[in-house]
This record gives structure tokens, sequence and C-alpha cells, in this order.
């Protein structure tokens, strides 16, 4: 069924046979993407990478399921749009086409009919189905766009059959959207959704803050699998996500921004616990009291979730959601494995593995927590612990709490068939169980991976973990 189909924009699939007088009855397939393609993204930095697509997977269907495919790999401009011709056959008049589009760096390897496939994981793939008509006689062209809009959208042929078209039909049957042509277009629009390039911020910055632009990303990381024990939970599926741009502060909130908010608010503002000598909670407390100075440098920990959320409302802001710590942390459509790249990390990089008690195995120099912003780049002939956006301490220090209500990314609020994630947050109140990103001075190296979970109770208070707030743009 499918005839010689290629990548290229060269009108496949439609030659007469040896011996015929014309071509049989023929439909001319057109499948474009408003998606930017890696290539695109190399040329212009601006163009979201996780927005990309570089492969299209065609499934040819009937009524016991795919008959034929074919994975394209098209990174390039000049691959799209891709091309193929449909036969028509006796007895038959219509045909049921399952097309993807999808990053294969992202992709699985399965097989059908005994040939390798690539399998496109669906939160993170454009998926269009498609009933067309083949013509009775000479040659058709039929043009299909999937529009980034779709991304996370599975579309599904059971009865009566659904599939995302574009963002005003969401949910629209597999006949809608496609363009009957009277010739092949030789244009693409790869690259034009406009939603995959960066937002810049456009307000005033809060004091001490740094600007993270917005746009779509991809949430989520398979190398959190096997840190499943305790409070880790895994960071799979991916999810997609578009984010406003926002203020993130550079360095944890501080014991002296603390004793500020303490003084100018009065009881009004709870207090940080104090340290208790001897204690796997809270001996390495940060809090010396509202009158006591000393600490001013260090990150404030011993706080519930409670009173970091009150911190960052009485500061203008709020704790960041778990999507928007991320898209900090990791370099923003950069993905990066630590907030300074892919490089493991080093005593000099980070501040973790510390000596906090006798039992607790230590590689790292020195006890108890640092001062904020202890490890920049200058200091290291490697990076130090410094975003892509000049954010320090996102590895180390302290683990921070987000905004969100802890679920799994299978879970009701991430799972499902959503689609792209418009500035998520799961719950809207107060949580039982939050989610902590990023590690502290106590724990190992590479716990410092910027995807990696970890769930805590609201009320749970410690001396491993604090906050840092964000604000929103021209806020």
């Amino acid at each position: 069924m499918l005839r010689r189909l290629s990548a290229a924009t060269a009108l496949l699939g439609v030659a007469a046979c040896s011996g015929e007088a014309e071509p049989r009855p023929q439909l001319v397939v057109v499948v474009d993407t408003n998606a930017p393609l890696i290539g695109q993204h190399a040329a212009d930095p601006e163009i979201s990478a996780a927005a990309t697509v570089d492969t299209l997977r065609i499934d040819v269907i009937d009524e016991r399921g795919v008959f034929d495919f074919l994975d394209v790999v098209a990174p390039d401009s000049l691959d799209w749009p891709v091309s193929f011709g449909l036969v028509t056959e006796a007895g038959r008049r219509t045909i049921r086409l399952r097309l993807r589009a999808f990053r294969g760096a992202f992709a699985t390897i399965g097989s059908l009919d005994g040939k390798t496939t690539l399998e496109p994981p669906p939160a993170i793939t454009i998926d269009r189905a498609v009933e067309l008509e083949l013509p009775d006689a000479g040659v058709e062209v039929a043009r299909i766009v999937l529009d980034a809009e779709c991304f996370g959208r599975p579309a599904s042929f059971v009865e009566p059959g659904t599939t995302c078209v574009d963002a005003s039909q969401l949910g629209a049957s597999p006949r809608a959207g496609i363009e009957r042509l009277e010739t092949k277009p030789t244009s693409s629009a790869v690259g034009t959704w406009q939603r995959a390039r960066n937002v810049p911020c456009r307000g005033p910055a809060p004091p001490g803050t740094r600007c993270i632009p917005g746009g779509f990303n991809l949430i989520g990381d398979s190398v959190t699998v096997g840190f499943e024990p305790d409070n880790f939970a895994v960071s799979v599926p991916l999810q997609p996500v578009f984010l406003d741009p926002f203020w993130i502060d550079e360095t944890e909130f501080t014991v002296g921004r603390y004793r500020e908010l303490v003084q100018s608010e009065g009881a009004a503002m709870p207090l940080p616990h104090e340290p208790i000598p001897g204690d796997r909670t809270f001996g390495y407390c940060s809090w010396r009291g509202a009158d006591t100075p000393g600490n001013d440098a260090f990150a404030v920990s011993c706080v519930t979730w409670g009173d970091a959320q009150l911190a960052c409302e009485k500061s203008g802001g709020s704790l960041p959601t778990e999507a928007q710590w991320e898209h900090a942390a990791r370099g923003r459509d950069e993905r990066r494995r630590y907030p300074w790249g892919e490089q493991a990390p080093t005593c000099c990089m980070t501040s973790g593995s510390r000596y906090s008690y006798p039992d607790v195995p230590v590689v790292c120099d020195g006890s108890g927590p640092e001062s904020v912003g202890s490890h920049p780049t200058a200091e290291c002939e490697h990076p130090g612990d410094v975003s892509r956006d000049g954010v320090r301490d996102f590895a180390g220090g302290l683990g921070e709490l987000t905004l969100d209500e802890f679920q799994t990314f299978d879970g009701p609020c991430w799972g499902g068939t959503s689609g792209i994630h418009e500035n998520p947050r799961c719950g809207d109140g107060a949580p039982r169980q939050t989610v902590r990103r990023g590690a502290s001075w106590s724990e190992g190296l590479t716990v410092g991976m910027s995807a990696l979970r970890r769930r805590s109770a609201a009320y749970e208070t410690s001396a491993t973990f604090g906050f840092r707030c964000v604000y929103r743009d021209g806020t």
C-alpha cells in the first residue's frame, strides 16, 4: 500500500507501471508539520530544542490493525513535507493512517512483523489519525499538517474516532482537517509554531533575582529510574509544558532575609526551628534567632512548607512549581543533567557530601552547611553550581521545597491525554505531601541531578532542605 515513500519533496508513488497507459488511481499524501526541526534549532537557539522533531512514523491501518508502516528520519527543513502515494485497490475506497512526529532520541526500539521500529512516547509525540477517501480515477493530493499544539494528545480510531488537528480542534474526527489540493505543495510549515520560541522577561527584575525565559519544555528524565527507594520518585513519563517567563531568587532564601521578615512582620511570621546539638533532624539548623545575625549568609533551613510559602508571599512571590524549578535548573530546553551541564559533580563544583554524623559516608572536606553561592564557576577547573541563567545552588546546599502537591508523573495531575500542560501546578492549596528538588550539603553528589524528585510531608522540617522563591514577570 505504501509505494516508494521518501522524505524528499519529489512526487513519489505515482509513476505508471510498465505497460500501463496511465497511472492507476492514487492518492498522494503530503505530511507536514509546524513544529521546528533539530536542524532549525541548531541555526536559531531561540527555538526550544524540546519542541523539535526529527522523525515521522507512518502506520497504515485496517480492521486487523497495522499492516504497513515506515519510520522516516527527517531532521532538516529540506526533508519536509514528506510525501507518498497510496494506490487504490479493488474493493477499497478508504484508508486509515496514523501519523506521528517525534524526537527519535526519546523513542524506544520495538518491532512489527519482524522489522525494527521506533516507538515514540505518547506524552511527547504529535499524534494524528486520518481517514482518507481514495480516488476512483486519476491522481489526487491530500495534505495533512501535524500541529505542535497536539503534543501529548494520543489519537484513536476506536469508534467514533478522535484526533487532535490544531488548537481549535483538540478532539476532532479522523476525517477533519484534511486539505484536498489540485497539485502537490512545494513549501513547508516547519518551524512556524510560535510557541516553540523562548519568551523573554519584560518587567523589572525583583532584587536578587534572575530571569528565566518561558517557552515550551519537556519535564522529567528516564535517568531518574533507579532512584525509587525511600522518598525518591521517578520522573517518567516525560511531560510537555509551556511556561510563562518568571523571575527566581539567585540563591536560596537566606537566614538574613528571613530575619528581616520576622522583624517586619512580628508574630505573623513563624520562626524556623533552632538547632539541637546531636539531633539528626535539627542538629544543623541554620536559624539562631531573630536577633542573631551570625548566619545571615546561610540558607534558612528547618522550616515547613507553610513557613516557606508564607515567606515567599510576604516577599511578593511564591514557591516555584515543579515545572518552574526544573525548567530553571536544567537550563530550560537544554535539559541539562546538572545545572552546569552533563559533567558529574565534584566537591569543588557543589556543596554536597559533607560531614554531618559519624555513620554517614562523605567524600568532601568540611562539615555542616555552607553559605549560599559557595561554589561559583570561577573557583573550579570545572563549572560551579551555577545554572545557564546564573542561578546558584540548584544541585547542592539545601534540597528545595516546591509549590506542588506530590503526584507521580502517571497520576491524575500529570498523566492522561491532556496535552501540553500550561503553567502546571498539582493541587491548589496547602499540600499534604510536597515535592523537593535538588540535593543538600549532607547528601551524595549525584543526588543533585535536577530531574530527581522526592516527596515529604508538608509539616516536615529538616536541616537539609529550604527554599527559594519565584516572582511573576511584570510584578
